[in-house]
């Protein structure tokens, strides 16, 4: 996986369905039970910050066509500026 040989990558996937899992110690990739629709709200919480990277997967045909702008726009606002960040490597966010 792509966090695996990337040492400091590390992915937050969003999905709407989680089912709880055993807590686990790998920092890496972090789980987050909501859905794609979170952006579009004003909502400040963590798993909405310091990512670089945007993958949206098998998720947009399943949003309203009129829900999608503020979404985009809840993403853009979100992301984070690569070039203001002193990471080396990038934060992915993954919505399923």
């Amino acid at each position: 996986m792509l966090v695996d040989n990337n040492e400091g990558l590390t992915a937050v996937v969003v999905e709407p369905f989680l089912q709880k899992s055993p807590e686990s110690d790998d920092q890496k990739v972090q789980f987050v039970k909501a859905s794609a629709q979170s952006f579009a709200t004003d909502e400040d919480v963590w798993w909405r910050q310091g990512y670089h990277q945007v993958m949206l997967k098998e998720v947009i045909h399943h949003i309203d066509p009129s829900d999608r702008i503020n979404l985009y726009h809840g993403i853009k606002k979100d992301i984070q500026d690569t070039e203001a960040v002193s990471s080396t490597y990038p934060n992915i966010l993954i919505v399923t």
